[in-house]
């Protein structure tokens, strides 16, 4: 017959306080109760020890994210507001207004405020505080950007028109961006592109962003590769 096994005391958890740490149990298991003493069995059987410990799993907290309250009409206002800037982009009162004009390669001619242009372009910043002709005349002439460029730059820096950039011409477009320093811009093209990879032109994003430094597209394009290795690694079992 088997002898049965006292019980031992059971161990309070772990407590802390502002200065010192108790590890394990407050209590302590005597000798007697140990090895036994007289006719009262020990908790040692055979040399050996049962330890039996419960142990209970806990989830995750839930990660609650706090966000800064914004008032709800911010963005309609903020809407309206470009809305605005546009219309006078386009308006005569602006033409006017326009203190310097771009010229671009194919004979259109756009009036602007040299404000946003050195607000923008640390290019134009230059050009436009320097003592320049391009300063002395208020012009400057593209050699290589055609109309449809230089009003999608002109419309980024006056608050819009970005759903104009797109893959087809987002390459096109980042070019522009990198020689003119429009940095904002450069991000939207990149973005454009991050969106529209396929197995069609993943390989010439990633040689792009290898050579334009584009991290959110090299990601982009490594993402898509092991995506793509996935799923066809599945269907090829």
């Amino acid at each position: 017959m088997e002898t049965p096994v006292a019980s031992c005391p059971v161990s309070r958890p772990v407590k802390f306080t502002n200065t010192t740490t108790l590890w394990g149990s407050t209590k302590v298991v005597t000798h007697d109760r140990l090895f036994g003493v007289d006719k009262v069995p020990g908790i040692i059987k055979n040399d050996c020890i049962t330890v039996i410990i419960d142990v209970t799993l806990f989830e995750e907290p839930e990660t609650v994210r706090v966000s800064e309250t914004t008032n709800k009409q911010s963005p309609a206002i903020y809407e309206a507001f470009l809305q605005r800037q546009l219309q006078m982009l386009c308006s005569e009162q602006h033409r006017q207004a326009a203190d310097f004009t771009l010229y671009s390669n194919d004979g259109n001619d756009f009036h602007v405020n040299r404000f946003f242009l050195m607000a923008h372009s640390p290019f134009f910043a230059a050009l436009l505080t320097g003592d320049s002709p391009e300063k002395r005349q208020a012009k400057y002439e593209f050699p290589d950007l055609d109309g449809n460029s230089v009003e999608i730059m002109l419309g980024y820096l006056y608050g819009s028109y970005v759903d104009k950039i797109h893959s087809g011409n987002a390459e096109k477009v980042l070019d522009m961006a990198d020689k003119y320093q429009v940095t904002g811009l450069r991000v939207v093209c990149e973005k454009a592109m991050a969106e529209n990879i396929n197995a069609g032109n993943v390989v010439e994003y990633q040689v792009l962003a290898r050579q334009k430094n584009l991290d959110v597209l090299m990601n982009a394009a490594f993402q898509f590769i092991a995506n793509y290795q996935s799923v066809h690694s599945k269907g090829s079992k």
